[in-house]
């Protein structure tokens, strides 16, 4: 029964009743998902694992009166996010450009935070605005999952000017999003 609710109902089930039953289908449902990310980011099998483990942990505490319009989007930047952080944490110490490339914060704002539709469409809206190198910069880190180095590459710019366009990029998008909301 409770594998044919939708992701929303299993998500409302979750947080009304806190029902773990529930919450277990939905995790298993997007187990695959989550190790690939965590694979993906770690390149080890033994640490995905052990990030997808501690994720379920993660999901029941974060669902709580959470408003969710997609749960898959919305599981995915947990995810990313939860990755990015283990990865900080056990990276105090890494070149700079390593650590541009996982660097990752909450309190600022991120074009892959989000997760409904509306917001999606004025950020794509917004980021045809930007300038061509910050709108470029800004699609490969985003978009496209590309490091600082990469983006350097493909641009022929100095990483330094990679990391100038992306957070100008990020702060210029959000102006536009919060002008336009």
């Amino acid at each position: 029964m409770l594998r044919e609710l939708n992701d929303i109902d299993l998500v409302k089930r979750f947080q009304s009743d806190e029902d773990l039953e529930g919450l277990a289908v939905l995790f298993s449902r997007y187990r695959t998902m989550i190790f690939g990310v965590c694979l993906k980011y770690f390149k080890d099998h033994d640490r995905a694992e052990d990030a997808t483990m501690e994720l379920f942990e993660i999901l029941e505490r974060r669902l709580k009166g959470k408003e969710i319009d997609s749960f898959k989007s919305w599981l995915y930047v947990v995810v990313k996010n939860h990755c990015f952080e283990k990865l900080r944490k056990s990276s105090k110490d890494l070149p700079r450009n390593k650590e541009a490339a996982i660097m990752y914060s909450e309190q600022v704002f991120h074009p892959d935070s989000i997760s409904n539709e509306n917001e999606l469409q004025r950020m794509y809206q917004c980021l045809e605005k930007l300038k061509e190198a910050q709108k470029e910069s800004v699609r490969l880190f985003y978009l496209e999952s590309k490091n600082y180095e990469e983006i350097a590459q493909s641009l022929n710019i100095e990483w330094n000017k990679v990391r100038s366009n992306i957070q100008n990029g990020r702060r210029n998008l959000k102006n536009c999003m919060e002008e336009n909301a």
